[in-house]
């Protein structure tokens, strides 16, 4: 979802601006100011700041940071090109192994 949106050539791209968001069916949730889809490179890609949000069973891990391209899954480290430092922040419980 976004405020606003074009398709760029002839469809195979779509640009969408205006606190830009993408959820997966496993709940991950990529948000930033702009986000393009690249048909041909099943992936979104972004050069804006953004935020990857990443569900666990314990908690959440935030990744922030600007410049990155996620598959459709938003996840596997094959799918992941990040062009700048991302930050990542976990927030939940720790497991304690006894």
């Amino acid at each position: 979802t976004s405020d606003s949106g074009e398709a760029l050539d002839n469809g195979a791209m779509l640009r969408a601006w205006g606190d830009a968001r993408v959820e997966t069916s496993e709940g991950r949730v990529l948000t930033s100011p702009e986000l393009i889809w690249c048909d041909s490179l099943d992936s979104f890609m972004t050069d804006c700041l953004a935020v990857l949000e990443i569900p666990e069973s314990l908690g959440t891990t935030y990744l922030t940071g600007r410049g990155v391209i996620l598959d459709r899954s938003l996840g596997s480290a094959a799918g992941v090109d990040v062009r700048e430092s991302f930050t990542a922040v976990y927030s939940g419980e720790v497991g304690i192994e006894e």
